[in-house]
C-alpha cells in the first residue's frame, strides 16, 4: 500500500520534457552565436579608440614640449602617467591595443607603445607619432 501510493506520486510530479529542455538549449545557442559577433566586433572599436585616445593626448604634449623649445627629438608617451617621457625603459607596460593601424600614427598598434619624433627645419617642427615594440633600447 505505501509502496503503490509512493509510485503514484513519483510518477505525478510535473516536469519538463527532454524536448523542452532541448528547445531552450537551442535557443540559447542561437542567442549566443548572434551576440559574439557583436560583442567581439565592439571590444574591437573600443580598442582602436583607446589608441587613436592616447595618440590625442600625445600630441597635445608634444606640441607643449616644442613650445617650451625643447632640444629633445624623441619621446615615448607612457599612457599610465600620461606624460611624455625620454627612455622606453620609462614607459611602463605597452598599452597599445588595437591590431590594425589607427589613424595619426604608423604601425598597428598591439603590444607597443608611442614614440614621437620631432623634426624641425626653417623654425617649422613637425611630429610624426609611430607605435614601436618596447623592447631593443
Amino acid at each position: 500500500m505505501l509502496g503503490s501510493r509512493l509510485k503514484k506520486k513519483i510518477h505525478n510530479e510535473k516536469g519538463f520534457t527532454l524536448a523542452e529542455l532541448l528547445v531552450v538549449i537551442a535557443i540559447l545557442a542561437i542567442l549566443v552565436a548572434i551576440s559574439v559577433p557583436i560583442l567581439t566586433s565592439r571590444l574591437s572599436e573600443a580598442k582602436k579608440s583607446t589608441d587613436e585616445s592616447n595618440i590625442r593626448a600625445a600630441k597635445v604634449l608634444v606640441s607643449s614640449k616644442i613650445m617650451e623649445g625643447t632640444n629633445v627629438t624623441t619621446y615615448y608617451y607612457n599612457a599610465d602617467e600620461g606624460k611624455l617621457v625620454t627612455s622606453k625603459a620609462d614607459v611602463g607596460e605597452v598599452y597599445g591595443q588595437s591590431s590594425e593601424e589607427v589613424k595619426g600614427a604608423t604601425n598597428a598598434p598591439e603590444g607597443k607603445i608611442l614614440q614621437a619624433t620631432i623634426t624641425t627645419s626653417n623654425g617649422d617642427s613637425q611630429i610624426k607619432f609611430s607605435w614601436v615594440a618596447k623592447s631593443g633600447e
